[in-house]
């Protein structure tokens, strides 16, 4: 027999053991909030009779909304992808200037023919950076998605030299 298996099995009873027993245990062994039970318990100022507290919105706009930090948080991290990608990467894609991004702007889009994992995993991170900085600014779920759409038009005219894919 090998001894590797014989102690992954071992492994295995002892997990699955443990499993069974906390499926087993009775509900009263978990911690639960206690019962407040006199007039004086219950309008005492403890931590189990004030209201569940609410966080402090502060920059300024609303209710702790901000239309500027994700545009903002977009732009440098879109900056920092350029020039990561210029640095990093063997191809000249991302040596974009005013006249590309100019290009860009006035000239036709083409045919996406990004390999499998670039449109399967990078632009959907990307997309989830934006919608992700828009959301922790405070905004909806629709107004963030607006910025995910502008942070992939704003890669696909200034990010790149290669005419913006449709």
């Amino acid at each position: 027999m090998n001894p590797t298996w014989a102690k992954t099995t071992g492994l295995w009873a002892l997990v699955t053991t443990l499993f069974i027993l906390a499926l087993l245990t009775p509900g009263s062994v978990f911690a639960e909030d206690p019962k407040l039970k006199t007039k004086s318990q219950k309008s005492a100022p403890t931590a189990f009779a004030d209201e569940k507290p609410k966080p402090v919105l502060h920059w300024g706009e609303g209710d702790g909304k901000s239309y500027l930090v994700p545009a903002v948080d977009i732009t440098g991290f879109l900056f920092l992808l350029n020039q990561f990608d210029r640095q990093f990467m063997a191809s000249d894609d991302y040596h974009s200037d005013f006249s590309s991004f100019e290009d860009n702007l006035t000239g036709s889009w083409v045919s996406d023919s990004d390999p499998f994992s670039i449109n399967q995993f990078l632009h959907p991170y990307a997309g989830s950076m934006y919608h992700g900085f828009a959301r922790s600014a405070g905004l909806d779920y629709w107004s963030s998605l607006g910025y995910s759409a502008a942070g992939s038009l704003l890669w696909e005219l200034a990010g790149e030299t290669t005419p913006p894919l449709g």
